[in-house]
């Protein structure tokens, strides 16, 4: 096993346990440190396939907490915007792929810092909004996380509803995605061999994370991976030049 393996098998492991504590977060942060082993478009690959997975177990874990009503409306514009997102990947240049990935990526974590949103109720049109938005991210650079969770913020949901609603979301709009992605003819044997790799550290951080979400301070996860993720956003936008 080589150097770029055996980090991908750290970084995977760590996003699983970072979805399965805080359930946003994990894949912003595989986005983020996995560029510096394998090519952007690989990793964004990659990470689609491998968050359908930490996803659809998450979900599993807190199906009962799922707000099916709520969910509806993400769904049928995520679909769309997915379809949208993998057009954009598609046709983006490596340069302006990495500009908007690693722009986004601050933007995020400077959000989840400092960014407060006014919580309100719920809104089929803020839903949809959201899920149009989080499918075109989702699609284009593996990053559906934040406008589906400014939304369950927006909507004043629990945080169990959040863990629920949102892990059901992502996990159904990357099937959908993944489906797509194959049809395209984006998944090379390269994209295929990393994701066998990926896969078993996913598992691993998440049955780490299991026993131990409700001890560990979420708020300082959070600032590290914030930290993390901004020197990994600032790292890529670099990388381009």
């Amino acid at each position: 096993m080589g150097i770029a393996e055996a980090a991908l098998l750290v970084i995977w492991c760590i996003s699983g346990f970072i979805s399965g504590v805080c359930s946003l977060g994990g894949a912003i942060f595989a986005v983020s440190a996995a560029p510096f082993f394998l090519p952007l478009r690989e990793v964004i690959l990659v990470s689609c396939i491998l968050n359908f997975f930490i996803d659809a177990g998450v979900a599993l874990m807190h199906l009962r907490s799922c707000l099916w009503k709520s969910l509806l409306p993400m769904l049928a514009t995520a679909l769309p915007g997915s379809v949208a997102g993998i057009y954009i990947f598609r046709v983006l240049p490596e340069f302006w792929l990495r500009i908007l990935v690693g722009t986004l990526l601050i933007v995020f974590s400077l959000w989840t810092a400092f960014g407060r949103v006014r919580a309100r109720r719920e809104s089929t049109g803020m839903a949809a909004t959201a899920g149009f938005f989080a499918g075109v991210f989702g699609g284009s650079i593996s990053l559906d996380g934040p406008p589906a969770g400014i939304y369950a913020v927006y909507a004043k949901w629990e945080p169990r509803q959040m863990l629920g609603t949102l892990s059901v979301f992502f996990s159904i709009r990357e099937f959908f995605t993944c489906i797509l992605q194959y049809r395209a003819g984006l998944y090379t044997p390269e994209v295929i061999h990393y994701s066998l790799i990926g896969l078993p550290a996913c598992i691993a951080g998440l049955l780490l994370a299991y026993p131990v979400a409700n001890r560990i301070s979420r708020n300082l996860m959070q600032r590290l991976v914030v930290l993390i993720v901004i020197i990994g956003g600032i790292t890529c936008i670099a990388k381009a030049f």
